[in-house]
């Protein structure tokens, strides 16, 4: 299984200890692009055909808890981004 492969299913799962850094890449391989203008925590994403998505970057230490996880997977499911 590819490393791509890996970190969309350990997406999928929810786990509580998924970190910043392959939170981005999953959103980078489904085609995100971070468009954040200025300073803040506030990081926005886009793509073609694909909803915005609003996050808050979280500090010390850089882990995605589960209920932003599971917002971003509502959101993707809801727009047919993934199954």
């Amino acid at each position: 299984m590819s490393a791509k492969k890996k970190r969309y299913e350990r997406f999928l799962s929810c786990p509580g200890d998924l970190s910043w850094a392959e939170l981005t890449a999953v959103l980078t391989d489904l085609g995100y692009t971070d468009i954040t203008e200025g300073a803040g925590s506030r990081v926005k994403y886009r793509g073609k055909g694909l909803p915005k998505l609003s996050l808050h970057k979280p500090h010390n230490p850089p882990v995605v808890r589960r209920y932003v996880i599971r917002q971003i997977l509502v959101t993707l499911r809801k727009e047919e981004v993934i199954p």
